[in-house]
């Protein structure tokens, strides 16, 4: 098969050792050259138990784009126009899985590389009926969790443990949930876990976060403690559905509502608001005023009534993923 070299920009070192390290339990030395830490790392993709690792590794979309890539190889197809249609970032930094030859030019830095045909034989294995099954059970687990994070913004550690298990029908420990998190290269930067001690009760708890440690995200740790009720349960359906965004349908419908009466308003600005009210954040009330700066006068009450009716039923952070509707509904309040 006629493949032609070409320039890539390869990860970072720091990403190859983590995924060499991290990922696959490897112990390589940071003060190994970049080209070193290549020449081992490609060894990787050498054993099938160490590709079948990619199914927790790679997102579903990653791996979708890779079964693509996988075929035209298969296909004879030029695998060099396939990959720049198909890549991803997550390909990128797992890229020395293709590298067969490294060459430095004799007047850059640039690498030349040609695909690896037998590591690419290789991920048969990665595509077999069986290993879909389990890209279909880590697909799930990802999405519930990116779910369960965008449903409750911050959410006690305990509970988080809890949900998951109750909702993919597993008994996981806290231990394998957090490997299968640090595993998959779209959630491990993503879930952030944080220790409260609350002193005015002599208690210690562990939450978990999409969002770093900052005032709101105490501040809503705080909310839901002194509520002292659970959270607010949802089907799976619901769950899953929040794992694409935090702007909901609801919130982008008020937005283009709003945008009636402010034409100078943008997305960003009233996304970014919709982001502070879920967080309960003081920041939304100065983007409330920016709002209604440029809303006639004779407008007024009408905006105010749109924000209104779509706030009492946003669910919001500090009220456990309750709106204020819900909250009367299920008579947790007056």
């Amino acid at each position: 098969m006629d493949i032609k070299k070409i320039t890539i920009d390869l990860p970072t070192k720091e990403t190859m050792l983590f995924v060499t390290n991290t990922l696959f339990n490897f112990e390589y030395s940071k003060n190994l050259s970049k080209k070193k830490l290549l020449d081992k790392a490609k060894e990787i993709y050498q054993d099938e138990e160490n590709v079948l690792k990619l199914v927790n590794v790679l997102s579903n979309d990653a791996y979708l784009k890779l079964e693509l890539i996988y075929k035209d190889f298969k296909d004879g197809k030029n695998v060099e126009l396939s990959f720049n249609r198909n890549h991803t970032n997550e390909l990128i930094d797992l890229m020395f899985f293709y590298v067969e030859e490294i060459k430095y030019t004799d007047n850059s830095f640039d690498i030349k590389y040609v695909y690896n045909e037998s590591t690419f034989n290789k991920l048969d294995i990665l595509f077999s009926e069986s290993s879909k099954e389990k890209v279909m059970e880590s697909n799930l687990f990802e999405k519930v969790v990116k779910g369960l994070l965008n449903t409750y913004g911050v959410i006690r550690l305990d509970y988080f443990v809890t949900f998951i298990n109750n909702y993919l029908d597993k008994n996981y420990n806290e231990t394998q949930i957090f490997n299968l998190i640090y595993d998959k290269l779209v959630l491990n930067q993503l879930v952030e876990r944080f220790t409260i001690n609350w002193k005015n009760i002599n208690e210690v708890e562990e939450y978990v976060s999409f969002m770093e440690y900052n005032d709101d995200l105490a501040l809503i740790a705080e909310s839901q403690k002194q509520l002292n009720f659970e959270y607010n349960i949802h089907d799976l359906d619901y769950i899953l559905d929040k794992s694409e965004t935090v702007i909901d349908e609801e919130s982008l419908s008020m937005i283009l509502e709003i945008k009636k009466y402010n034409k100078k308003i943008k997305d960003d600005e009233m996304h970014n608001f919709v982001k502070d009210t879920l967080l309960g954040s003081e920041k939304a009330i100065k983007k409330l005023e920016h709002i209604m700066k440029n809303v006639k006068e004779s407008d007024m009450n009408k905006v105010l009534q749109i924000l209104t009716n779509w706030h009492n039923d946003l669910e919001i952070y500090p009220l456990c993923g309750y709106s204020p509707n819900s909250l009367k509904e299920e008579n947790l309040v007056n």
